[in-house]
């Protein structure tokens, strides 16, 4: 699901540098959906050519285009990624983004990287303990 994330990023910027008339949008879009692979850094790393190329052009257009690449990153994170991850794990979208701000406030940074992991394996332990449970009960 983030190859899929990360194209639908690519081709958003794509669209919204060629409605911004930026120069090389198809590469700069290309990139930006490549480098949005890369956790938490490659959004960033693919913004900075893009606002470069842009400040050659006007200041002007440059805020336009960070301002685009951040209304882009902010629905991809809050709509888009929690949509697509909670439907091939399993789970709501609200559970998504709820086990990510429970993982950051918990352990900080860095578990954010298992926090979905973490409740997939828990949601498994527990169906499975659950199951276990109701054999006893009915036995």
């Amino acid at each position: 699901s983030m190859l899929i994330i990360s194209v639908l990023v690519g081709i958003m910027t794509y669209l919204g540098f060629l409605f911004l008339g930026l120069d090389f949008a198809l590469f700069l879009g290309l990139l930006n959906g490549t480098t949005n692979l890369i956790p938490f850094i490659g959004p960033f790393i693919g913004a900075v050519p893009a606002v470069g190329v842009a400040l050659l052009d006007s200041p002007a257009l440059a805020l336009r285009v960070l301002i685009l690449i951040i209304v882009i990153q902010q629905l991809e994170s809050q709509v888009i990624s929690p949509q697509l991850l909670g439907r091939s794990l399993g789970f709501h979208p609200l559970f998504v983004i709820f086990a990510l701000l429970l993982g950051g406030h918990l352990a900080g940074f860095r578990c954010l990287l298992f926090a979905l992991p973490l409740a997939t394996a828990l949601r498994i332990f527990f169906k499975h303990f659950w199951r276990v449970i109701e054999l006893s009960i009915h036995k």
